[in-house]
C-alpha cells in the first residue's frame, strides 16, 4: 500500500471515529432525564420571571425572629389576606408561593373547623380548596394533618349530595346529626393543630424568603 493510500485510510478512520463519538454524546444527552423541580424550586424559578406578581410583604426582622407558631403565622399571613370574594381569593392564591398558599389554606381550615367543624368548612364552600390544602401540608411535611384531611375530604365527597341538598335548603342541622364521623375528625384536628403549626413555623423559618422581605 502506498503512503498516500495509507494516509487516506487513516483519515477515513479518524472521521468515522469522530462521528461515532458525536452520536454517542448526543444519545446520552437525549436519554438523560432532567431532574424534577420541587415545589419550592419551581416557585423560585418562576419568581425570576414574575417577581412583580408575587406578594412579598416587607416586615420587621426583629418581630420575625421573636414571634412563634400562631403569632408568627399571623404576622406573615395578615398582610397578604386581601381577598374580598371567592373570585379574588382564587386570583390571590395564584400569586402566592407554595408555602404562603399552604399557610393561607391551613388558616382557612382552622377558622372554619374551630367555629363549626369540618362540616361548616364544606358548607361554607371551601371544598374546592381542600386538594390544594392537602398538597400544601404535604409540602410542609405534616403527615398527620395530611392523613386527617384526606379522611375528611373522602367523607365529604361520599356525602356531597347530602351537603348540597341541605345547603340549598339552608337546613344544616341534619348533617351534624347524621354525619357523626365528622365529630371524630374535628376532635382529631384539635389534638394536632398546635403541632401542625409548629411544623409550619419550621418551614417558614427555613424558607423565609418565600414569605417575606425582612428589614
Amino acid at each position: 500500500m502506498s503512503l498516500g493510500s495509507l494516509l487516506k485510510c487513516m483519515k477515513c478512520f479518524f472521521y468515522a471515529a469522530l462521528l461515532i463519538l458525536l452520536l454517542s454524546t448526543f444519545a446520552c444527552n437525549n436519554s438523560t432525564e432532567k431532574p424534577k423541580l420541587s415545589a419550592y424550586d419551581s416557585f423560585a424559578q418562576n419568581l425570576n420571571a414574575t417577581t412583580n406578581t408575587v406578594l412579598h410583604p416587607l416586615l420587621s426582622r426583629k418581630a420575625f425572629d421573636t414571634l412563634h407558631t400562631w403569632d408568627l403565622a399571623y404576622f406573615v399571613l395578615e398582610p397578604i389576606r386581601i381577598a374580598t370574594s371567592e373570585e379574588s381569593e382564587i386570583t390571590l392564591l395564584k400569586q402566592l408561593s407554595p408555602g404562603q398558599k399552604a399557610l393561607y389554606l391551613f388558616w382557612d381550615i382552622d377558622e372554619q373547623v374551630d367555629d363549626g367543624g369540618f362540616i361548616q368548612y364544606y358548607l361554607n364552600g371551601y371544598g374546592p380548596f381542600m386538594p390544594d390544602a392537602i398538597e400544601g401540608m404535604s409540602l410542609i411535611g405534616d403527615t398527620s394533618f395530611v392523613n386527617l384531611l384526606n379522611k375528611a375530604h373522602a367523607s365529604y365527597l361520599l356525602h356531597k349530595a347530602q351537603f348540597d341538598i341541605h345547603k340549598a335548603n339552608n337546613n344544616w342541622a341534619p348533617l351534624f346529626d347524621s354525619l357523626k364521623e365528622f365529630e371524630k375528625y374535628d376532635a382529631q384536628y384539635y389534638k394536632i393543630r398546635d403541632q401542625s403549626m409548629k411544623l409550619v413555623e419550621i418551614y417558614i423559618r427555613q424558607n423565609a424568603n418565600e414569605f417575606v422581605i425582612l428589614n
